[in-house]
């Protein structure tokens, strides 16, 4: 009975002794990725390092091509004898190994190759495009990794992984239109985490994508996302460079084209021609003004408002022309130009004109010149000091005498002279 349950012990532990060192793949309940090896029977999962793996003297971290395993991790263990990289192409979780001298496009103009289980630094292509894992004259390379974890190329790997393969090139739209356009993105080897769409070059509440994030696009899969503008009827008009940019955490690719936004015919005969002829108008009106005053004005100030009149007059030709070839964008810029010209005409009008017939300066000298004539003649001709006057003039209460005075003193007189004849007749 010993004997038979010993040999079954020896007969389930043979599997384990022979299997392969480079073992089988097994995902856990929680989702982490562990190996099995026959070596050692042993389970050793996602590592950072080599010191993460469970015998670090017989297993070494193998750094996954874009530097991530599973979430928080770098690579995976596995025995120190795989000269193989790993090479994740999910969407499984696990990896998939790449022999020695092997290389792969990181992007459209870099890749990194395979030596001894480790993945070199990015080559650059420089302007080629890489393809198959290779380019025409790559312009500048940094140096292989050492064996071991190369944790240090985590990140770099994950430069420019995203690409916006379809997009709007150039399209044409009236104020108050709709569009409904689409975005698709196609991610390398890297997994991405909520890619996002943004939006610049043109106000941004005419814009709207749908998803507005995806929140993982994982390596050689696309993402798509549906592009709709919608313009306001009052949107400005104009030729829009619109960038759209793709990105998620470091990695982005951004692509422009061209959004020509024009009038409404409603627009233009509701607003445009009606504008430009009120400036007719207006300018007819000035020039009208400047005919019946032109002689108020010095020559200096005539030549300013004719120049102003004449230029304005050119400048609502162009505009016109500019509105019959369809060209709104230059015909708004036409258009604030006159509204700054007639502004300049009434500043011009204001200024205080000479008053052609009526010299008010001559005048005021005129009357000085009166007035100090009438006071040298008055001077000149007043009454001299006598009875009845004073040297205050004719004024009423400065005489000496007044007129009732003179009568008593005439009276006195006159009875004084009687009084003496009288006395003289009684003698004889």
């Amino acid at each position: 009975m010993f004997k038979t349950l010993a040999l079954a012990f020896i007969f389930l532990l043979t599997p384990v002794a022979f299997a392969e060192q480079t073992g089988n793949i097994i995902a856990g309940n929680s989702g982490i990725v562990y190996f099995v090896t026959g070596f050692h029977g042993s389970t050793v999962e996602a590592c950072n390092s080599t010191l993460d793996c469970i015998d670090s003297v017989n297993y070494k971290c193998l750094v996954d091509y874009d530097g991530e395993s599973v979430s928080g991790s770098a690579g995976w263990c596995a025995p120190a004898s795989q000269t193989d990289c790993a090479h994740y192409l999910g969407p499984l979780i696990g990896h998939d190994n790449t022999s020695s001298g092997s290389a792969y496009c990181i992007n459209d103009t870099a890749y990194r190759s395979c030596s001894s289980g480790s993945w070199s630094d990015p080559v650059q292509c420089g302007a080629q495009n890489c393809s198959a894992g290779a380019c025409s004259s790559a312009s500048s390379s940094s140096s292989s990794s050492s064996s071991g974890s190369g944790f240090s190329i985590v990140g770099s790997s994950n430069v420019s992984s995203i690409r916006m393969v379809s997009y709007p090139r150039s399209e044409t739209m009236y104020q108050g239109d709709n569009l409904t356009s689409s975005v698709n993105l196609t991610n390398g080897n890297v997994t991405l985490r909520n890619v996002s769409i943004s939006v610049h070059g043109a106000p941004g509440a005419w814009f709207t994508l749908l998803p507005s994030v995806v929140q993982i696009l994982y390596p050689q899969s696309n993402a798509s996302f549906v592009f709709l503008v919608a313009l306001p009827p009052n949107a400005s008009l104009g030729n829009y460079t619109v960038v759209i940019n793709a990105s998620s955490g470091n990695t982005s690719d951004a692509k422009s084209f061209d959004l020509n936004v024009l009038p409404t015919n409603v627009t233009i005969e509701t607003q445009y021609k009606p504008t430009l002829a009120s400036y007719v108008d207006q300018l007819d009106g000035f020039r009208q003004r400047f005919d019946a005053q032109r002689d108020r004005y010095d020559e200096v100030q005539q030549k300013k408002i004719s120049n102003l009149i004449n230029f304005t007059s050119a400048r609502i030709m162009d505009a016109q022309s500019l509105l019959d070839q369809g060209r709104y964008k230059e015909f708004n810029d036409a258009v604030l130009e006159i509204q700054e010209l007639l502004g300049d005409i009434s500043t011009a009008f204001q200024v205080q004109p000479e008053q052609g017939g009526v010299d008010y300066t001559f005048m005021l000298v005129v009357a000085a010149s009166v007035g100090i004539s009438a006071a040298v003649l008055y001077f000149m001709l007043r009454p001299q000091k006598e009875d009845g006057f004073t040297s205050g003039g004719w004024l009423p209460g400065k005489t000496k005498d007044t007129f009732l005075k003179k009568m008593r003193k005439k009276i006195k007189k006159s009875r004084k002279e009687e009084s003496f004849f009288d006395k003289k007749d009684a003698k004889k």
